[in-house]
């Protein structure tokens, strides 16, 4: 009925006691524990086709010790190269207190870029949205984040669409009708 799933939240959020609404998570397992128990739903997952997977405002230290995972580029890496996933990558809300107390959102959107994010959420505050869309702006017009990048994007972005919009109900119909 034009309903995508999304997988969530990359590269495993489970297993915090922290809510990163609120604050940020640290996820301390080894590689090993992530490849193993973390990620075996989203393996799953992409096997099955999933076409979208939503990123977790954790810090993973076994991936990068510094960065939360939506920002990391060594946190997201395995995402593509060894779980194959080639759907769209979402962020989570880009207001949520784990990432927002740490960064800037132009920083949150230069470091999401580069961890491999094609699509950012920014899900309350419409001074926020503006923010989102104006860092990104002037990251392609200076060239910072490499155009490539943002084509790249805009592509994923279209492949989800037209993989789940030719069911999409149409403006003003309901489901049943």
């Amino acid at each position: 009925h034009g309903i995508a799933a999304c997988g969530k939240h990359f590269p495993g959020h489970g297993d915090t006691d922290t809510d990163s609404h609120l604050a940020l998570p640290k996820v301390e397992h080894e590689r090993r524990r992530l490849e193993t128990t973390e990620w075996v739903p989203f393996r799953s997952a992409i096997e099955a086709g999933v076409s979208s997977i939503m990123t977790a405002h954790v810090i993973v230290s076994c991936l990068d010790e510094s960065h939360p995972a939506t920002l990391s580029p060594t946190a997201m890496e395995p995402l593509r190269t060894e779980l194959g996933f080639q759907g769209l990558l979402i962020s989570d809300d880009l207001e949520m207190k784990a990432v927002a107390d740490h960064y800037s959102t132009a920083e949150m959107c230069e470091r999401g870029l580069a961890a491999g994010v094609e699509q950012f959420l920014v899900c309350k505050e419409p001074t926020r949205v503006m923010e989102a869309y104006e860092a990104l702006v002037k990251l392609a017009e200076s060239k910072v984040i490499k155009h490539e990048v943002f084509e790249d994007a805009a592509k994923s972005i279209k492949r989800f669409r037209d993989r789940w919009n030719h069911n999409a109900v149409p403006t003003g119909a309901t489901p049943w009708s």
